[in-house]
């Protein structure tokens, strides 16, 4: 949809409802005030709008260290982020703070007739994201450049100050209800992610999980059971990792070559297969390992996620300085490499926090950490029977978190439906109808009851 496409809808949808329209800057001007870097800093999400940057855990953007240049926020002002603004990246703010200096801030000019929380809406709605991304440009993925020149001649559905007021206060109601359904389906999936973790623990060593235990790795495991003991992996286990052949060197990569991989193949639960392949010579020259099928590979390096997971390999390969290979010395040894997996996976804390800080601020387990690190080993004839439990309490856990996001997912679409269909007068919020919370139940059941 065009920009004046866009229009011309807003206009329709005015003249039916019998309310006006008013180009955006007429209602907000861009303003750049400078806070003085005592101010609470703020930060915008899509789901969210603008927020106390410190109110959430999720937030890794990391503020500059110089706050000079940071933009004032008061209640009331609109912010854009220009790079996300197709993305839900905008809000009016209920918080007076400092933002970065790269939003876009716009100060309220009509504050008599305008009611700031139906604005906030109507500019979060899908009708306004669709024309948010055909007037934004840019070759980035996912990030495109608002024009501010065709943002400030968007048209504005106004409605008379009373429905404004009607709209948003139906929509406060009716989105907090729709959002705590949210947050506890949010909180049922961490539910079920801690009581998988607590299961494979007890499958592992036989106890329940005492998370007061220290970092030291025979306190993680606990006291075992009889027949069990902890055993190094250097005593069954080849420990080695990779290198990254010079990208400048063509005779080094060949895509019909030896499969190569980095530490992103850990987000898979298994390696089928390589995405870049590298040249005989790269493995002769630089002494690149050749890892065989059955063994594991552990991502080592980094404060992302990947450090400490473990995915199973399926092919002949090589890998890259991020990875580590862990392969059975013998297939007759004492621990079978699928139990050795699910021991890894239950380890992945305490691997994490051996790790952390070394090499740096970027965190690193090393080889030498590997080699000396220690898993229980309960009986061989016992390890098939606890891999096999801890498949079925993956596939149990998974199923639930899967029924959980689908209802997150078609809460979301409802919320934003409902803000749509308010905004631009396509529901009538002075009629008493069923609650949301109630209504999306209604419309969750009906939809698994059609996929079923």
């Amino acid at each position: 949809m065009t920009a004046t496409d866009f229009n011309a809808t807003v206009a329709g949808l005015a003249s039916r409802c019998g309310w006006s329209t008013r180009p955006l800057k007429f209602v907000f001007q861009r303003s750049k005030q400078l806070g003085n870097g005592s101010e609470q800093l703020l930060s915008i999400y899509r789901d969210h709008g603008v927020i106390p940057k410190d109110s959430r855990s999720d937030n890794f953007n990391k503020a500059s260290d110089d706050l000079s240049k940071y933009q004032k926020v008061d209640t009331g002002d609109l912010v854009v982020n220009k790079m996300k603004a197709w993305q839900g990246s905008v809000a009016v703010s209920d918080h007076t703070g400092i933002i970065s200096p790269a939003y876009f801030i716009y100060k309220s000019t009509s504050t008599v007739d305008s009611n700031s929380r139906y604005l906030h809406y109507l500019l979060r709605s899908g009708l306004y994201f669709q024309h948010y991304g055909s007037i934004s440009t840019g070759v980035r993925p996912n990030q495109w450049d608002l024009d501010p020149i065709a943002f400030d001649r968007t048209l504005l559905l106004y409605p008379p100050n009373a429905i404004q007021k009607r709209i948003a206060d139906y929509l406060d109601h009716e989105t907090a209800e729709i959002d705590d359904a949210i947050s506890d389906q949010i909180e049922l999936i961490e539910h079920l992610k801690e009581r998988q973790r607590v299961q494979k623990y007890r499958l592992v060593t036989g106890q329940t999980l005492d998370t007061s235990r220290g970092r030291d790795a025979i306190q993680f495991w606990g006291k075992l059971p009889h027949g069990w003991s902890l055993q190094k992996l250097q005593w069954h286990f080849s420990i080695g990792n990779g290198s990254t052949p010079s990208t400048s060197t063509a005779r080094f990569w060949d895509q019909d070559g030896f499969p190569w991989l980095n530490s992103s193949v850990v987000n898979a639960p298994s390696v089928t297969h390589a995405f870049r392949h590298v040249s005989h010579d790269a493995l002769n020259e630089l002494h690149l390992p050749v890892v065989q099928p059955g063994s594991l590979l552990i991502g080592i390096t980094g404060q992302g996620k990947t450090r400490g997971m473990v995915t199973a390999l399926e092919i002949e390969a090589t890998i890259n300085q991020h990875l580590a290979y862990l392969t059975p010395r013998s297939a007759q040894g004492p621990i079978s490499i699928e139990y050795l997996r699910l021991a890894l996976d239950v380890a992945y804390p305490e691997l994490r926090q051996l790790s952390d800080g070394n090499g740096g601020t970027k965190g690193a387990l090393t080889c030498h950490m590997l080699q000396q690190f220690r898993v229980p080993v309960p009986p061989k004839n016992l390890q098939a029977a606890l891999v096999t439990e801890a498949r079925r309490e993956t596939a149990r856990t998974a199923q639930a978190v899967a029924d959980a996001e689908s209802f997150i997912a078609l809460a979301r679409e409802r919320r934003a439906a409902l803000i749509t269909a308010a905004v631009t007068g396509q529901i009538d919020v002075t009629t008493r109808n069923k609650p949301a919370a109630e209504q999306l139940e209604d419309d969750i059941a009906q939809g698994l009851h059609r996929e079923n």
